[in-house]
């Protein structure tokens, strides 16, 4: 059984990051045991200083997408066996999308903006660190992702450009999976982890409203992502705390 490193979890969304969500979903659609470590911000033994991490077959294993692909080479791919080439390739595109777009401007609303950051503070590092560490961590985290967020490009930008840019690619998203279940069908994939990932990190959390409705396929998939994966996290998302 392999041990998941990874931040809590917070409000309705399995974790307060997409890429700890993303990679606890796919556990999940391929059936992997697991466990998850103690300890609710375990960074100290994270190979690439971020989570999450995994230990696996005696060594730690860093990066969502590097360990789903090592899972895959190990276990077989019981997930996304069903793609076409043309499937993965669209896929890829969506991820890549979502992860190297979208996600900056998720972290944009909750580290940038003041209020956005004292409800971070106060509902998921007030609740889960001991002093004194709740009282300085926030603060050096958040130096690291403002830094990051600006040598990116994306804190360079109006906060209405970064939300609307946000807005489009989940647009583009919605149209892609149309009138379907799932991004390709009937049958769920890593992708669609991806994607969940991203919803439920905006729209289970507080921090959805600058991002405007979801719209209506894109709800319905998250809705039916998190039933069927995490059905113990059905509760309304907490707008204030």
């Amino acid at each position: 059984m392999l041990t998941v490193y990874q931040t809590p979890r917070a409000w309705s969304a399995p974790n307060i990051s997409p890429f700890c969500t993303k990679l606890e979903t796919y556990l999940r659609m391929a059936d992997i045991p697991y466990t998850i470590a103690p300890g609710d911000f375990p960074f100290q033994r994270a190979p690439k200083g971020k989570v999450p991490y995994i230990l696996f077959e005696g060594r730690l294993v860093a990066d969502s997408s590097r360990i789903i692909a090592l899972l895959k080479e190990r276990l077989g791919d019981t997930v996304d066996g069903h793609l076409t080439p043309a499937q993965r390739d669209r896929g890829h595109l969506v991820q890549r999308m979502l992860e190297e777009g979208t996600y900056w401007a998720l972290l944009h609303q909750r580290w940038v903006d003041e209020e956005s950051f004292a409800l971070l503070r106060r509902t998921v590092f007030d609740t889960v660190l001991r002093a004194p560490l709740r009282w300085v961590a926030p603060d050096l985290i958040r130096r690291r992702i403002l830094s990051a967020l600006y040598f990116q490009g994306t804190s360079r930008l109006a906060p209405e450009v970064v939300h609307a840019t946000a807005r489009r690619d989940l647009e583009v998203v919605a149209r892609l999976l149309g009138d379907g279940p799932y991004l390709f069908g009937e049958r769920p994939c890593s992708f669609d982890a991806v994607l969940y990932a991203i919803t439920s990190g905006i729209w289970k959390t507080p921090f959805g409203e600058r991002f405007g409705e979801a719209p209506d396929n894109l709800a319905a998939h998250l809705e039916r992502m998190q039933q069927r994966y995490f059905p113990e996290l059905e509760r309304p998302a907490a707008a204030s705390a």
